[in-house]
């Protein structure tokens, strides 16, 4: 009874969590977000760099940080790519939530990850959530 209790329990929070997270993709329309200007501060340039799974052999990768400022504080954001270092563009356009500037990714480099992140949660919690309710049935 108590491993139920436990798996019902676990499935709540992930779907709490989901809907968490859906809340804020669903904060990334056009009325919610604005632009700013993202400046190259950092990059660190590597050869052979093995990325993804199954891993794949590049021979240049590049990850860099930007900085963008909203209302005067300072946010910053990262990117990685295949490519050296004089590839890497000295200025980008930061897409930005307008109540939460943090939540932000960079205009054709990124995307927001919150979506596969409620995606995710969504999934464990559906299955934690039907373990719970079907076990000793």
């Amino acid at each position: 009874m108590i491993f139920k209790i436990i798996l019902i329990g676990v499935g709540c929070v992930l779907l709490l969590l989901c809907f968490a997270f859906l809340h804020v993709s669903l904060c990334f329309s056009n009325k919610h977000t604005a632009k700013a200007k993202g400046f190259l501060y950092n990059n660190d340039y590597q050869k052979n760099v093995y990325v993804g799974m199954p891993a794949h052999l590049y021979k240049h990768w590049v990850k860099c940080s930007y900085k963008y400022v909203v209302d005067g504080k300072e946010y910053q954001i990262s990117s990685e790519n295949a490519g050296k270092p004089d590839q890497v563009l000295q200025s980008v356009t930061v897409i930005y939530q307008k109540k939460r500037p943090k939540y932000a990714y960079i205009k054709n480099m990124t995307i927001p990850i919150q979506p596969f992140i409620s995606f995710a949660f969504f999934v464990l919690g559906t299955a934690f959530l039907v373990c719970g309710i079907l076990y000793k049935l």
